[in-house]
């Protein structure tokens, strides 16, 4: 996806427990790796999308809020009662 449409849609993957052989980030997505690999700084219309446990959901919360983003611009499937976006 990131050679298609590399400036429409980004990821980045971090695994506390990551399998032997794991070349990604291991884990907790921090400040930096937002900045990094993700998006920075927020503009209207950017979204992040999650997916974690609610440990990580409430950490990315807040490192979203301190870099900026407004609670409209990130959703997560796995908690969306407690992770909202206007889409």
């Amino acid at each position: 996806a990131r050679d298609v449409i590399p400036n429409h849609f980004r990821f980045y993957v971090k695994l506390n427990q990551p399998p032997l052989g794991w070349t990604e980030g291991v884990g907790f997505v921090e400040r930096q790796d937002v900045v990094k690999h993700l998006i920075y700084p927020p503009q209207q219309g950017d979204l992040v999308v999650m997916c974690g446990p609610p440990v990580f959901e409430a950490a990315m919360q807040k490192t979203l809020a301190r870099l900026g983003f407004g609670k409209e611009q990130y959703y997560s499937f796995a908690g969306s009662d407690r992770v909202s976006a206007h889409l």
